[in-house]
Order: C-alpha cells, then structure tokens, then sequence
C-alpha cells in the first residue's frame, strides 16, 4: 500500500479521478503573520485556555495506491504536543478497484489550532498508520 499526502489550501474533486490543489505547500509549513499571532495573544493574555489561532482554508489530499478492496479509513489530527486534535475524521466506506488509486480529501474551512508547531495527520487502514505533518510557524 502507498499513501501519498499533498497539502494545500484547496483541494478540488475534478472529474475522472482528477483533483485540483490550490497553493500547494510543497515545504509543508504554513507561516502565520507575526501580527495576527501577536494579536491573538494580546487579547488571550488573561484567558490561556481559550487561546486559539485558525487557518482560513486548509486542505489535505490523501491519495491510497497499491491497494484493492473495501476500507473503512479513520484518521486525527495531533497537536504539537501530541494531544488529539478534534474529533476523530471518518471517510466513510471506500472500494478501490484492482489497479487503481483512490483519493481522499479533507477540508477545514476554517482550521483552529491552539499552538504554533508540527501537527501530526494521522490515517488509519486496516490497522496500518500513515503519518504527515504540517508545520504551523509565525513569520
């Protein structure tokens, strides 16, 4: 089995397996304005546990190969600090034909996150984990 990941801030369904990505983070990191950061503090300084930051647009392209069958794929996002991240993420039933691909496709619309740091996206298969990270940094 291969799984490949590609983030983005848009991922698009196109016809015939096709998939449009809108800016394509090849580094995997996303830089937040410094400004935005600090103004998020700023007005969380007396309310740490409410902090929070959010992405207006993100979005993840999971692509399956070099698998046949019927699948039930789950996955979740961890923190930097290795705390789940929202709920757990259920695709629902997959059928991937003998010689063919699959695409997956999550969108957050927007992405809230508590921490600057490496999110962890982690998918499950049959009981095997495939990982990808997405650095979220301050400029």
């Amino acid at each position: 089995m291969v799984v490949n990941f590609f983030w983005g801030e848009e991922v698009i369904q196109q016809t015939d397996n096709k998939v449009m990505i809108i800016a394509l983070s090849g580094d995997r990191k996303l830089l937040i304005p410094k400004l935005y950061v600090e103004d998020i503090l700023k007005k969380h300084e007396n309310q740490p546990a409410e902090l929070m930051f959010a992405i207006e647009r993100l979005g993840l392209l999971i692509n399956i190969s070099e698998l046949t069958g019927e699948f039930e794929p789950v996955a979740q996002f961890y923190t930097p600090s290795r705390m789940p991240h929202g709920s757990p993420i259920t695709f629902g039933k997959i059928i991937i034909p003998e010689n063919k691909s699959y695409n997956l496709i999550f969108k957050a619309n927007p992405f809230p996150f508590p921490e600057l740091g490496k999110y962890t996206f982690e998918l499950e298969i049959n009981g095997e984990k495939f990982n990808s990270d997405i650095t979220i940094l301050s400029e």
